[in-house]
């Protein structure tokens, strides 16, 4: 009988105490609804997005091609002022779900003068890795072999109020990427 009046009265000096103010730790459950808005990428929000269709074809060194296709929203940029964009004239993004497919892109490149190759960076995770090809503006000549092995040619057409690029390269993993993402428009200039 005593045990259940200790109950009792530790209750009601629970209840006294929350209702004089006194600071206490609310339950998990009890907690109020959060007024807050949750943050948000205020830049993704603002860019334009435009229908992509990618195919790329990824051949590790000694194994059999991985075929990769994803159509969904992105970004599809050509710069006009490739100076206001840290030299890139193309730039495409894409995200994509979850999975075992593409899970994001990103490739900028710039057209370069002569012989050379493009100069290209670009990040693919796809299927179960993150690859990369990273080309840095003051290794872009062919006898430098001390720089990262990853190197790439894209190759643009336009088509109509869209684009195509077409892209061949290797990985600075070795492995080989062809393919092409073409955006079914550009997206506007920023």
């Amino acid at each position: 009988m005593h045990c259940s009046s200790a109950v009792a009265l530790i209750a009601a000096i629970g209840l006294s105490c929350s209702a004089r103010g006194d600071p206490h730790l609310p339950r998990a459950g009890a907690r109020a609804p959060s007024t807050r808005t949750p943050a948000v990428d205020v830049a993704a929000t603002t860019r334009a997005l435009v229908p992509l269709a990618l195919a790329l074809s990824i051949t590790p060194a000694g194994l059999q091609a991985q075929r990769f296709t994803a159509t969904g929203d992105g970004e599809c940029h050509h710069y006009v002022r490739p100076a206001d964009h840290g030299g890139a004239e193309w730039e495409v993004r894409y995200r994509g779900e979850s999975g075992p497919g593409i899970r994001m892109l990103v490739l900028r490149t710039t057209d370069v003068a002569g012989d050379l190759e493009d100069d290209v960076d670009m990040q693919l995770d796809a299927g179960d890795t993150m690859r990369l090809i990273h080309r840095a503006a003051d290794s872009r000549s062919r006898a430098d072999t001390t720089r990262d092995p990853g190197r790439a040619h894209v190759s643009i057409a336009r088509l109509g109020s869209g684009a195509r690029l077409t892209i061949d390269g290797v990985f600075s993993d070795g492995a080989r990427i062809g393919g092409s993402i073409r955006c079914m428009r550009l997206s506007s200039e920023p």
